[in-house]
């Protein structure tokens, strides 16, 4: 199965109006949108069923390929007497079924429509459905609102060995960087609770390493830099190293460098760097300090053959006066993320 190349947003009816705009800025190939049609406080709303209309048609007219999370009482909110006629007329690509449905109706649901399962969902249970249905098979993790609820990254990656084994993708969120997030609780919807409190790129990582096939921003959107490095990622495998850089003229910003396959855990060494070095330039001892974690160093002239090449550290180590620090990694949770053989740019971090 191919891993997603591309972010999904959510998009509910009380933000509809405030995101509009943006999305229609932010799609690209293969973007998708989920969406709820189960909401009971936002059912409520006046003009619900208009809202929804103008989304979901506003949406297509976009290009975005629409996830729909439904429940038995979405067909009364939106005055359709079946899902078939939901679909067709709200133009859904797939319905995302938790509860309320037996396992009759998903049946039926899979034979005129993509059907996406809860992830909880047994192995018997998902294997006896994919046989019986002639649309495309996936699965989603929860969000979890409350703190302190959310997965840890040991039950993800068991949890999506089942997926994996049977060919069926899943899809997990991450929470957005933009405040103020999804309300009544505001702490961001993830699936994994260690997300919570990272950066989004750190999440789309952590979930695409463990069994993730499609990667979604539970609350909304992303602002426009961590879409940027985020789709730097997703495109290109690249990771975006926010850093204070004092010294490094030889390297640019955006350059791109490899993790050396040989390095060792505690230190990434820079395949490229070397190659910056420009031939017969002497690079004199500056700021030889201690070596905290997250620094990035140069060496100079007294490391003889080595004078030129560039480390991040993963561990603090002592001052030596063959080394000398030109920055700082600023995001030590996405440094712990890169290994030997990714690539990497660094980037000064934004003001």
């Amino acid at each position: 199965m191919l891993k997603s190349n591309t972010l999904g947003y959510s998009v509910y009816v009380s933000t509809w109006p405030i995101l509009k705009s943006k999305l229609s800025s932010l799609y690209s190939e293969g973007s998708f949108i989920f969406t709820s049609l189960h909401i009971e406080e936002e059912i409520k709303q006046p003009h619900y069923v208009d809202t929804v209309f103008e989304m979901t048609q506003a949406l297509k007219t976009m290009g975005y390929r629409i996830i729909a999370d439904v429940s038995p009482r979405t067909l009364n909110a939106l005055n359709v007497p079946d899902f078939k006629t939901l679909v067709e007329t709200y133009h859904l690509d797939v319905l995302r079924c938790d509860f309320g449905f037996t396992f009759d109706d998903l049946i039926e649901i899979g034979s005129y429509c993509d059907l996406c399962v809860n992830a909880s969902m047994s192995e018997d249970g998902l294997v006896d459905l994919k046989s019986k249905i002639s649309h495309q098979l996936t699965a989603m993790h929860n969000f979890y609102p409350r703190p302190e609820t959310g997965l840890d990254l040991d039950q993800l990656k068991l949890k999506n060995k089942v997926f994996q084994d049977h060919a069926i993708s899943l899809y997990a969120f991450i929470p957005s960087d933009i405040d103020p997030r999804r309300g009544p609780l505001y702490s961001g919807l993830p699936t994994c609770e260690v997300h919570r409190t990272t950066s989004p790129l750190v999440g789309i990582i952590d979930c695409l390493e463990n069994g993730i096939d499609h990667v979604i921003v539970g609350d909304s959107v992303l602002s426009d830099h961590q879409v940027e490095v985020c789709q730097c990622y997703l495109q290109n495998r690249v990771i975006t190293l926010p850093c204070e850089i004092n010294d490094l003229e030889q390297l640019k910003n955006h350059s791109v460098m490899t993790i050396r396959s040989d390095s060792p855990k505690d230190v990434l060494r820079l395949l490229e760097s070397r190659l910056y070095a420009t031939s017969g330039q002497s690079i004199s001892p500056h700021n030889t300090i201690h070596r905290s974690r997250g620094s990035i160093t140069l060496d100079n002239e007294l490391y003889l053959r080595y004078s030129g090449e560039v480390q991040i550290l993963k561990k603090e180590f002592n001052a030596d006066e063959r080394v000398n620090v030109i920055g700082k990694v600023k995001d030590l949770q996405l440094l712990d993320r890169c290994q030997p053989g990714m690539k990497l740019r660094l980037m000064k971090e934004k003001q």
